[in-house]
């Protein structure tokens, strides 16, 4: 029950001093989940469930990011259960992050055709042939800016 070393002597805890472990079967959560520091701690009880300490301290946390861009953008960010530290959650939750996830699902699309197309790894594979598509593609970007200016 107790470990000793050479030197030492018991001294058997008071009953009123003890302090017994947390069950297994319990848990603790001790977590800083908002920007701003308590005015004083506080000790709470009746909070036996996850959902009721989020449901009480109610936690968020203001983030900025950067476009690729470089324009800084602010969001707030709400933790309202476990699941909300998710990457699809937080994504769900912030726009900025949504348009991001929906460019990267967008580009991974088109990256999976282009991997299937063997005509065009053929066409980029020569050095040629990709200065010939690059250029075509060029112009076309070039007229449909042209058309997208006429037409406002």
């Amino acid at each position: 029950m107790f470990d000793f070393e050479i030197g030492g002597s018991e001294a058997r805890p008071r009953a009123l001093e003890e302090i017994s472990n947390i069950p297994s079967n319990r848990t603790l959560l001790v977590l800083k989940l908002t920007q701003k520091d308590p005015v004083r701690p506080e000790t709470l009880y009746g909070l036996n469930t996850v959902d009721a300490v989020f449901n009480h301290f109610r936690p968020e946390v203001e983030v900025e990011m950067e476009s690729p861009a470089g324009m800084p953008t602010k969001e707030t960010i709400r933790f309202r259960r476990i699941a909300d530290f998710r990457v699809k959650e937080l994504v769900a939750q912030s726009p900025f992050l949504r348009s991001l996830d929906t460019q990267y699902q967008e580009y991974t699309q088109i990256g999976r055709r282009l991997n299937g197309h063997a005509l065009l790894r053929t066409m980029l594979g020569n050095a040629e042939t990709k200065a010939i598509l690059l250029k075509t593609l060029q112009a076309a970007a070039d007229e449909l800016t042209k058309t997208g200016k006429a037409g406002q």
